[in-house]
């Protein structure tokens, strides 16, 4: 399984009129949008996004796709439910608890398997809009550009929006702030080439490592010298 950064938050949408009627969708029964073609990214099958909002998300996260090799996914659904199923031979029926949000969409991740397999760069932003929660899901090779700190400013500066049940323009927002991130250069050289800022802490044990080394020789040389 791959190693997931964590990003739960909980948004003060405004709810569900009462007597709407939402449905309820499982991991298995949410649909891929890659099951309409691979330059499909956003799966919103309640229509909580308009269509017009949906078409501008699928050009946009194919850009990044295309500019930084990041797989970016977009679901976008009214309610969850436990994911239900019959064991292998097909007799006793059998339940996977979600917890909230963040347990749904970290499943739907690692069910739908977005990104490179080698690199881990997949994400997933999931809106759920029942329970008034989005979360950011990112694979392992994005944990240093799409920090916790990060996702949380990018979350925070699209939630006036969220709170107005402005979904189109909030989700839209969220997307564009990933986007610049990752298309910043030292993120952009870090995706496409491998390349990484040199870490400060390993910096400084190399150099410390250096310094013994060059002290042990000064004192070898004097112990020669000395005989």
């Amino acid at each position: 399984m791959k190693k997931l950064t964590r990003l739960f938050a909980l948004l003060a949408f405004i709810a569900l009129p009462l007597g709407a009627q939402a449905t309820y969708y499982t991991i298995r029964s949410v649909p891929s949008p890659k099951d309409k073609g691979q330059d499909f990214y956003v799966s919103n099958p309640d229509t909580v996004l308009q269509e017009v909002t949906e078409e501008y998300l699928n050009i946009q996260l194919k850009e990044i796709q295309k500019n930084t090799t990041v797989e970016m996914a977009v679901v976008a659904i009214q309610a969850y439910d436990y994911e239900k199923y019959y064991d292998a031979h097909g007799k006793r029926f059998m339940t996977v608890p979600i917890d909230d949000a963040h347990d749904f969409a970290l499943q739907l991740f690692n069910y739908w398997g977005i990104g490179d397999k080698e690199t881990n760069t997949g994400l997933l932003l999931c809106l759920v809009r029942k329970s008034r929660e989005v979360e950011i899901i990112t694979g392992s090779g994005l944990e240093g550009i799409m920090t916790d700190y990060a996702c949380g400013e990018i979350l925070d500066d699209a939630l006036f929006l969220l709170k107005a049940n402005d979904y189109d323009n909030g989700i839209a927002r969220i997307v564009n702030s990933i986007q610049r991130r990752l298309m910043e250069d030292k993120n952009r050289s870090e995706l496409l080439l491998g390349w990484r800022p040199a870490d400060a802490q390993e910096d400084g044990e190399t150099l410390g490592a250096y310094l013994i080394f060059g002290f042990v020789l000064m004192i070898i040389f004097a112990l020669l010298g000395y005989k």
